[in-house]
């Protein structure tokens, strides 16, 4: 539990909130390629918003779960390589799996 309080004495909630908003964003632009197809036919429908929504808060996320994984590493000393390996590869699963809950819903996953 010591260790815990330690941790998130070390977190910086401006810092937290940069890293949420750099990972929203960066699921945003990532999923716009998958979706311009499918909104180039169907105009009227915001059906659309919920893969942006879900894709955001997904990505926002990860990225503070690496933002702490990160933190973690620089007080334990662990492999950088190794942790950054792994926090794209986390970031990347996050991002394939909301963005297949959200085209699962709205009906655009074949």
């Amino acid at each position: 539990m010591r260790n815990i309080i330690e941790l998130l004495q070390l977190l910086n909630a401006k810092a937290v909130g940069k890293t949420a908003l750099f990972g929203s964003v960066t699921g945003i632009i990532l999923v716009t390629p998958f979706l311009v197809p499918f909104m180039l036919n169907d105009h009227s429908s915001l059906v659309f918003l919920l893969p942006y929504l879900t894709v955001a808060i997904g990505c926002a996320v990860s990225a503070v779960v690496l933002y702490i994984i990160n933190q973690i590493r620089i007080t334990q000393g662990w492999n950088k390589f190794l942790i950054y390996t792994l926090s794209v590869l986390f970031f990347l699963i996050v991002f394939w799996i909301s963005m297949g809950f959200a085209f699962a819903i709205t009906g655009h996953w074949n």
